[in-house]
């Protein structure tokens, strides 16, 4: 912010007259103020306002002198209260943008709320699957175990039966068999009728066996098409796992990287409008002096000061004391209305949302916590040596990982500085400037540390 020319010809109103009473000391008047490209007017401005009351001033120079304070209320400080106000702005603007990243992290959880439902369904159906595939599996075993007996009774009833064949083969078929006798026809009736019981005893178990049978390939086949139908939900599983793992994986990387971002913004633009404010404040604070200075001289006429007293240095003292006793923060003016409001020089810095509930990452196929979580507790499959008496099942097929790596949370990615108040903040190294803030940078001058040393971190 430029003085207007008028204060500036204050700096000229009294150059040719004496200096003798510009002796006494005042250090704060005396010091020159830094407030970047504004600093040299205000300074001569406070000089020749002393000036003016160790030499005495001509009716002319008090006019101009009564003109030049209803500048200075109508136009510079108005000015001063206008850029703060503009900073406030920018500062509202510049913390809105952690509602947006907050905003997209709530769009981002929506979906991954959606997702993470159809991952517990998919996991619902795959369990519900698995425990149908163990009925259907008992029943098959059951079934196989049942027909395997069935096998053995026949089996053990054609030997049977084959042994009372040889005995026949025996009766009948020696060289000197005589089918004539008594006692030959009377064991050939033994004979044939244990055979035709054992046959007909074989032929029973044979049809229990057939009948078993196709049971047996009814149940083999209900398990596989049960295993095939919950290998599908196995996949699905895992790929909506993974879905899921890869949208909190993008949505928790978006949010720090974006979080990241606009903590280092804000630093950069608290830093600015905190050094600038100063910079008002101690420009307000001279303004006001100068306004203190220049009533005493129109309150004076002209009149010189008493070179035999401490006059001078009595009033300089005075209006540095309204300078530096001043509440900037409390300072108030008419508003459009003429109602009397603060003028609001001091702006706040709001600290930055707590950070959220943020999305956790769930377990992704074939890690530990995932065959615990989704495995588990699964239906147990038959294991082991395979017998009559342990008919084996469809075993479940082995876990497919996701096609990307997700190794979230990472730290390189969670580890970085927040936002700090300044001016505790002022020195922070992650501070970042937008071209925004290059332009504030540019239009208002470097700001200044209460070193006077000029922060410059402006990006290359």
């Amino acid at each position: 912010m430029y003085l207007p020319l008028r204060l500036s010809v204050l700096l000229v109103a009294t150059s040719k007259g004496d200096e003798t009473c510009l002796e006494e000391e005042s250090s704060l008047i005396q010091e020159p103020i830094q407030t970047g490209p504004k600093a040299a007017p205000l300074a001569g401005l406070l000089e020749s306002a002393r000036g003016m009351l160790a030499n005495g001033a001509t009716t002319d120079v008090t006019d101009f002198v009564q003109a030049t304070l209803d500048e200075v209320a109508r136009d510079v400080i108005p000015k001063i209260v206008d850029e703060t106000s503009t900073d406030v702005a920018w500062l509202a603007t510049e913390y809105a943008k952690f509602q947006d990243v907050l905003d997209d992290l709530t769009q981002a959880s929506g979906q991954i709320t959606t997702l993470e439902s159809e991952k517990n369904g998919a996991s619902s159906d795959h369990r519900g699957c698995r425990v149908e595939q163990s009925v259907a599996c008992e029943g098959k075993r059951s079934c196989e175990m049942t027909l395997y007996s069935k096998w053995q009774h026949w089996e053990n009833a054609e030997v049977h039966l084959y042994d009372l064949h040889e005995g026949l083969v025996a009766h009948f078929c020696p060289p000197d068999a005589n089918g004539t006798l008594h006692t030959f026809r009377v064991n050939s009736i033994t004979h044939m009728d244990a055979w035709k019981a054992a046959k007909t005893a074989a032929d029973t178990k044979k049809t229990e066996y057939n009948e078993q049978l196709p049971h047996c390939n009814t149940a083999h086949g209900a398990l596989e098409d049960k295993s095939v139908t919950c290998n599908s939900h196995q996949t699905s599983l895992e790929v909506k796992a993974c879905d899921l793992g890869a949208a909190v994986d993008t949505a928790l990387r978006n949010f720090h990287t974006e979080w990241a971002a606009i903590h280092a913004s804000y630093q950069g633009v608290t830093n600015l409008i905190y050094m600038s404010t100063l910079d008002r404040h101690k420009e307000y604070r001279t303004l006001k002096m100068v306004q203190c200075l220049l009533d005493r001289i129109r309150e004076r006429n002209g009149r010189p000061c008493d070179e035999s007293t401490n006059e001078v240095t009595e009033e300089m003292t005075t209006c540095e004391t309204v300078g530096v006793d001043l509440d900037i923060c409390a300072e108030t003016g008419p508003d459009d209305e003429g109602q009397e409001v603060n003028l609001g020089l001091c702006p706040t810095y709001q600290a930055p949302p707590q950070e959220p509930t943020l999305p956790t990452s769930s377990s992704f196929p074939c890690s530990a916590a995932w065959i615990a979580e989704e495995m588990g507790d699964l239906p147990v499959v038959p294991v082991g040596d395979f017998t009559s008496q342990n008919p084996g099942c469809n075993a479940y097929p082995d876990c497919s990982a996701c096609d990307n790596h997700i190794d979230f949370p990472d730290h390189s990615i969670t580890n970085y500085p927040r936002w700090v108040e300044p001016p505790a903040g002022l020195d922070s190294s992650h501070a970042t400037f937008d071209d925004t803030a290059n332009a504030y940078i540019d239009r208002h001058g470097q700001p200044f540390h209460e070193d006077s040393e000029i922060i410059d971190h402006r990006q290359d």
